[in-house]
């Protein structure tokens, strides 16, 4: 026997006592409610449904305030980031006032009278696009000046403005012979600029122009339309990247479908039995239809509330359908552990009431340590993921008062059915009174697998060895992994393959591949004459700038200065220190005015000024173009951003210059999305940890569960980096729910072990037999939600198959296989209340019930008689409510202490009731 001395137990149960009172007041008070809940439901069953979906409907109603968010800026940048505000600033004062719509011609050579002619006929039509409407090309395109905004090689031949000529803005793939003259080139590419004037759009919250959205649609047609002959044709319009954005996702809702009937399908095998009586598909129909409602109700509070729907929210129906199932089995396995002979002639209302004590303890468990990762992932900064993790925390409640409720009076009604005897398949046919079940069709295949094959190999010597074996290197392997995960995402990740947006992106980037990042530095409204030497300052800082392209830099105020030295005369300028500056006021801003109209007509949108000319002008807002260097980590970026902001910020203290780029927004979602994950991800571990030692009781059994935890978290991370996958918001989401569900399989297991006596070997057998079941069927079933998503062309959807998939398998392993090797070599003694299941001799009961009714259990019965009359005492393992015994009571009470016949005869009672159990 491997069991610890008495006086060790005594000492480990007084450690724990102050928990295990807080613990069994909690869980008691838990089985006392979900006792009475269950009654009342089971007893009216209908009444419990209609209220339930009267509920959901009246939440339902909230989905007429739903809002959808597709920005990037308001889904992943902190709202109150510096970014953030100045992203408002440039809006204000910098306005986008052009879209482009590009074609993209790819060939052998693109240098061919075929090809050039090919581009000649698209550029015609795109011209004729509209004609005789408001969207015609002469009234709707962007004008520089007095021409049309239109790039592209056939410049060459019919130049349309005065811009300085750039060849490799055009052409792709260029092949150059021995003289350094182009021989070939393999791509080419024609942009269209046209005017843009967004009105905000009160239901989205997004800046639409419907007449731009028109016109780009008709250059998409125009574009699909065409089939050249000569080459390939690629586009991209806004309006396209926009909609394959969300196609990306949508197109793939029907996985969702297939995902429901695969899961009906097993929880419809599992959930009951294979024979006519004891099948439950519609049961399992009924139960994922109270899925839907809850994910209905998730919806439509969130909307109420005022969350925004993102995204990476589509696979909440996934998420949730896991999750869903895993209560469902629990609450269908603490029925089927009643007792036939005992409870079949008690009402069903009374079945449903102890079947409910036991699982609504479980589930509330589940739900909780769930519910708390959501809402520590909603204390994020980044709008989507606390967006996402709101509807999810929401989703979860709703899915587990539904089950506790709905699905509990679905169970009662299909237990009326059974006992009227009728067809599980066809409720209307009613089966023979002679009708018995086949002994195949009652058997639990997969109990008996765990009990007779799978815990006696995986707790042989052998069996110990290999699973420490496997623990170790899976950890060592993926805790390297861990270490060279990195943090990098590319937009284009969210576009679906197959799309033209994506196809695009791609050949774009192998043709014209981006030399750095484009950025500004704008300054703000304040004297610009009397501070001309600061904007000499704010030049040479940005030229030597180390994440700056130095040749990239291009400053309106160096250019004119330049044009005015040529021009002006000299004597109005202060040459006394190394820049030379205007010494009139009047003339700097007449001369200014000047420059804007002819020779620096390229500046014009650089430069803000209002109140007429001359003296009277007042600049009011600036900027200053620079781009800067590839670089090869986002920390680079990062460090990037902030240095020249910085730099800046130390020249106009008072916020009156600053750098900004659109690439920033993303650039100040890697500066945080590290320390969110880990944030999250500790703070998460943390509550989970204490609510499961509040459960548990036990702060040794809570380590070791934790261990299994803490392996699961690394695993999963160590394989992303080699599954390619890599530290993004999408993965920092999927991370964070991850804590939740990974400690579900391991507590399970580890509080199982806690309530039953004997050996730690036998303990741990015993613990696989009577849950190791239900938490294979919980981890199985959450493969089956997400299995699907492998197949998508989403990167989002993709994602959260890798991760969970993670989940599921490392969970599963360390639950089932590492956690019980474990157990049975250094696990704490049980609770008190497991002991108490002795008698004298050792005997112990099969599995007793514990404190918070975990699926799997068998409900045991108080094998010791009180009295000489048989009366039962109350069980301190079923909240004080009693448990019927065996027929005992033709056994003389007084003499079960020593060794008579009687004694004897009981005993022998007891082992032939226990092997029928």
């Amino acid at each position: 026997m491997d069991s610890p001395s008495a006086s060790k137990d005594g000492t480990e149960n007084k450690k724990c006592q102050c928990l295990n009172k807080v613990s069994n007041f909690i869980t008691g008070s838990m089985e006392k409610g979900f006792y009475r809940l269950g009654k009342a439901v089971g007893g009216n069953p209908w009444i419990a449904i209609l209220i339930s979906l009267i509920v959901c409907g009246g939440c339902a109603a909230g989905l007429i305030n739903f809002t959808q968010e597709a920005r990037g800026d308001k889904l992943w940048t902190p709202e109150d980031s510096t970014t953030q505000k100045h992203k408002l600033w440039v809006d204000e004062n910098f306005p986008l006032e052009v879209r482009f719509s590009t074609a993209l011609l790819v060939a052998g050579d693109v240098l061919t009278p075929a090809v050039l002619k090919e581009a000649l006929m698209i550029q015609n039509k795109v011209t004729k696009i509209g004609n005789g409407t408001d969207i015609s090309w002469e009234k709707f395109c962007f004008r520089v000046g007095p021409v049309c905004s239109n790039n592209g090689l056939l410049e060459l031949w019919s130049p349309v403005t005065n811009k300085r000529f750039v060849l490799s803005q055009y052409l792709g793939g260029i092949a150059k012979n021995e003289s350094g003259y182009i021989t070939k080139a393999e791509a080419t590419s024609m942009s269209y600029g046209i005017k843009y004037t967004p009105e905000l759009n009160k239901n989205t919250g997004a800046l639409e122009d419907k007449n731009t959205d028109e016109w780009e649609e008709k250059f998409g047609k125009l574009m699909d339309a065409q089939e050249p002959s000569s080459a390939e044709l690629y586009y991209y319009t806004r309006l396209q990247d926009r909609t394959d954005s969300g196609d990306s996702i949508q197109g793939d809702i029907q996985l969702l479908s297939i995902g429901y009937i695969l899961i009906i399908i097993y929880v419809a095998v599992m959930l009951g039995r294979l024979t006519r009586l004891n099948i439950k598909a519609w049961l399992a129909l009924l139960g994922v239809i109270c899925i839907g409602l809850a994910i209905g109700v998730s919806f439509g509070l969130a909307s109420a509330f005022g969350v925004f729907y993102g995204p990476v929210h589509s696979t909440l129906p996934f998420l949730l359908l896991g999750i869903g199932v895993d209560d469902m089995f629990v609450i269908v396995q603490a029925w089927n552990n009643l007792s036939p002979d005992t409870h079949k002639n008690q009402e069903v209302a009374e079945r449903i009431g102890l079947a409910l004590k036991h699982a609504g303890c479980s589930i509330t468990i589940t739900s909780l340590t769930d519910f708390l990762a959501f809402m520590i992932g909603a204390t994020t900064i980044l709008p989507a993921l606390r967006s996402f993790c709101l509807f999810a925390g929401i989703g979860i409640l709703a899915d587990f008062a539904l089950q506790a409720t709905m699905f509990t009076a679905f169970l009662a009604l299909d237990a009326r059915r059974q006992n009227k005897n009728r067809d599980g398949c066809c409720c209307c046919i009613k089966l023979r009174d002679d009708y018995t079940e086949s002994k195949r069709g009652k058997r639990d295949l997969l109990q008996e697998f765990m009990d007779k094959y799978f815990a006696r190999a995986l707790l042989s010597l052998p069996g110990k060895i290999v699973v420490i074996i496997i623990t170790g290197t899976l950890f060592g392997v993926n805790l390297y992994g861990t270490l060279m995960l990195r943090q990098y995402f590319d937009r284009i990740w969210f576009l679906p393959v197959d799309s033209m947006s994506y196809k695009y992106s791609t050949m774009n980037t192998k043709y014209f591949p981006v030399d750095g990042r484009p950025a500004n530095i704008y300054t703000g409204k304040f004297e610009y004459f009397e501070n001309q030497g600061k904007l000499h300052g704010l030049y040479d800082l940005a030229v030597s700038d180390e994440y700056v392209v130095a040749s990239s830099v291009n400053s309106w105020y160096e250019e004119y200065i330049d044009w005015a030295k040529k021009v002006k005369p000299g004597q109005v300028f202060d040459q006394s220190s190394s820049k030379w500056k205007i010494n009139s006021k009047t003339e700097f801003y007449k001369w200014l005015n000047e420059f804007l109209k002819e020779p620096g007509i390229s500046y014009r949108n650089d430069v803000r000024m209002k109140n007429g000319t001359g003296s009277t002008f007042e600049i009011t807002a600036t900027r200053m173009r620079l781009t800067h260097k590839d670089m090869d980590s986002t920390q680079t970026e990062v460090k990037a951003m902030e240095d020249l902001r910085e730099k800046v910020g130390e020249m106009f203290p008072d916020e009156l210059a600053f750098p900004f780029s659109f690439f920033y927004l993303g650039w100040e979602t890697n500066k945080v999305i590290s320390e969110e994950l880990f944030r999250n991800m500790g703070l998460a571990l943390m509550t989970v940890f204490l609510v499961t030692l509040l459960v548990l009781a036990n702060l040794w059994t809570c380590l070791l569960v934790f261990t299994c935890v803490g392996f699961t978290l690394v695993n999963i991370t160590g394989t992303m980096h080699f599954w390619g996958l890599t530290i993004d918001t999408v993965s920092t989401i999927c991370l964070v729910l991850a804590v939740g569900l990974s400690v579900d399989y391991a507590s399970h297991v580890g509080h199982t072990f806690m309530i039953i006596p004997g050996s730690r070997t036998e303990r741990a057998r015993a613990t696989l037999r009577d849950i190791g079941p239900a938490v294979w069927n919980g981890g199985f079933s959450t493969f089956l939600a997400v299995f699907l998503l492998a197949f998508s062309n989403s990167y989002v959807f993709k994602t959260f198959f890798k991760v969970f998939f993670c989940v599921v398998v490392y969970g599963l392993f360390h639950g089932l296989c590492y956690l019980p090797v474990l157990l049975s070599a250094i696990g704490p003694a049980p609770y008190e209340s497991a002991q108490s299941h002795h008698d004298g001799k050792g005997t112990r009961s099969r599995s007793p019930v514990h404190p918070a009714g975990l699926p799997g259990d068998n409900v045991s019965y108080e094998l010791a008689v009180a009295n000489g009359k048989g009366t039962p005492r109350k069980s301190a393992q079923n909240g004080g409510y009693p448990i019927p015994p065996p027929d005992y009571q033709g056994v003389d009470a007084s003499n079960l202490a020593n060794g008579s016949k009687d004694n004897q005869a009981f005993k022998s009672s007891v082992a032939t009731d226990l092997n029928k159990a």
